[in-house]
């Protein structure tokens, strides 16, 4: 029987905002926001926030377990191998990758991607809105086939990989990409990794109800107040797994000098 569980990846040594997931918008700590509307889609059985096993992630599993969130914990540094250990314990047939600093993350647009990897597979064993994006930075969700993360996490070398879960099955499986049809949000970012999207998330929970609002209704506020977007604007998206890949490249590079 099908099983699809999302994993909630989550921690509080964020370089960049340190603890920045517990961190507050209209007086609710940004992950619970995330938990709320993974729940709500209707294709997902189980939500669990997936964090590190280090001493720094006390505070989470504290968090989860005093609002009966179920946390699995695993490695701080190889988070795909954190993923390989709640896998084997939860033993989903489907996996549902989210992050934790995506506080506006909409459960229909989940669920689309959800239908849209049922519709390929079994031949396809991963699905994405983000390849290319369309929407906003902050709505991203990846769905994949349990045992395909397994084999990555068995195979994969690269920090890269290890660091950033999906790239080893993204290059190595069928996949399949969900977006807009003649529409790009995708310069908007809504997610939750500096300072200034912090301000800029607490700016747009002034017009809308950061607990419930679609992605749309968030879309209209910011096209009745532009300004707001100024706040994180400078900000490219996947800053993070950028740097990671050019260290990787640095790395390869010395060895073969």
């Amino acid at each position: 029987m099908s099983h699809t569980v999302a994993l909630v990846q989550a921690r509080m040594s964020s370089t960049r905002l340190p603890g920045k997931v517990l961190l507050e918008i209209a007086g609710v700590p940004a992950l619970l926001l995330v938990i709320e509307r993974v729940r709500r889609a209707r294709h997902v059985d189980e939500v669990v926030v997936l964090t590190s096993d280090d001493p720094s992630d006390d505070a989470l599993a504290a968090f989860c377990a005093d609002r009966g969130v179920r946390c699995h914990r695993g490695s701080l540094d190889d988070v795909l191998d954190r993923y390989r250990s709640a896998v084997e314990v939860l033993r989903p047939t489907t996996v549902v990758r989210i992050t934790g600093d995506c506080p506006l993350l909409d459960p229909n647009v989940l669920d689309l991607v959800i239908e849209r990897y049922r519709q390929h597979s079994p031949g396809v064993r991963y699905a994405t809105n983000c390849s290319p994006p369309t929407f906003p930075d902050g709505l991203d969700c990846e769905v994949m086939d349990a045992e395909a993360l397994l084999e990555a996490a068995r195979t994969a070398t690269l920090r890269f990989d290890r660091e950033h879960v999906t790239p080893y099955v993204r290059k190595h499986f069928p996949k399949v990409n969900y977006g807009l049809v003649d529409e790009d949000w995708s310069q908007m970012r809504w997610t939750l990794d500096e300072p200034a999207d912090l301000e800029f998330l607490r700016a747009i929970a002034q017009h809308v109800d950061v607990r419930t609002a679609g992605w749309r209704e968030v879309v209209a506020a910011l096209t009745q107040h532009p300004e707001i977007l100024s706040i994180n604007g400078q900000i490219s998206r996947n800053e993070g797994a950028k740097s990671t890949l050019q260290a990787d490249y640095v790395h390869t590079l010395q060895q073969q000098s």
